[in-house]
């Protein structure tokens, strides 16, 4: 995919129009015209884009910068994240291999493949992603928490509930884990556990307990 900078077009004029913008965007279109082959400036390029919010043009910068540099992970991985903005996962999960490819120790790239592949309703995979984010990262709370979430989704609840626990021994205060504790109880019809989980929440996470309790009225006697 070309990246079409040169001359400033139209649209780049037009979102250029306010002056932060043109501030941040305008001196790398500049050295891009003194070095076009350069990837490392479609890759500012596409980095100041996504920070103002235009992904469309994020994309075709990182791309650029992709054509130039086909070996850099981070460029894989920041055009996924543009993609992820503009809701197209499948996309976005497609960058995100690239990246762990080229660079297998990226693990926020694992992570954020685990959440392309949830959105995409792709749960198995999701589980694998932040399985190799733990793998280098044992103690990663947020890949538990989600590796536990994954396996709820995928129906595999007593693996989600022993990441949940084990989350909680890596952190005892992450009160999340244990409301989807509780969460995954309600799902087997275990209501007397998900009260118990309550309990606990009561005093440690007040709001939460209160989310878990709508959630427990809500659910199918």
């Amino acid at each position: 995919m070309s990246l079409i900078v040169l001359p400033l077009t139209p649209l780049s004029e037009a979102l250029m129009s306010d002056i932060e913008d043109a501030k941040k965007i305008r001196p790398i279109l500049e050295a891009i015209e003194k070095r076009p082959l350069n990837g490392e400036l479609y890759f500012y390029l596409g980095n100041a884009y996504e920070q103002l919010g235009h992904y469309k043009e994020a994309v075709n910068a990182f791309s650029k910068a992709i054509e130039l540099n086909p070996d850099d992970s981070y460029a894989y991985h920041n055009l996924a994240l543009s993609y992820g903005k503009l809701g197209m996962y499948h996309d976005a999960s497609m960058a995100y291999e690239k990246a762990v490819a080229i660079d297998p120790q990226e693990t926020d790239a694992y992570f954020n493949l685990g959440v392309a592949y949830t959105k995409l309703g792709r749960h198995k995979d999701a589980i694998a992603a932040y399985k190799s984010v733990i793998a280098i990262l044992p103690n990663d709370s947020n890949a538990y928490l989600n590796l536990g979430i994954s396996y709820g989704e995928s129906g595999q609840y007593s693996e989600a509930l022993q990441t949940f626990r084990k989350l909680l021994k890596i952190n005892p205060s992450q009160t999340a884990a244990r409301y989807n504790i509780a969460v995954t109880y309600l799902k087997l019809g275990d209501d007397d556990s998900a009260m118990f989980e309550y309990q606990s929440l009561k005093d440690s996470d007040p709001q939460m307990a209160e989310k878990l309790l709508n959630d427990m009225d809500e659910s199918p006697e």
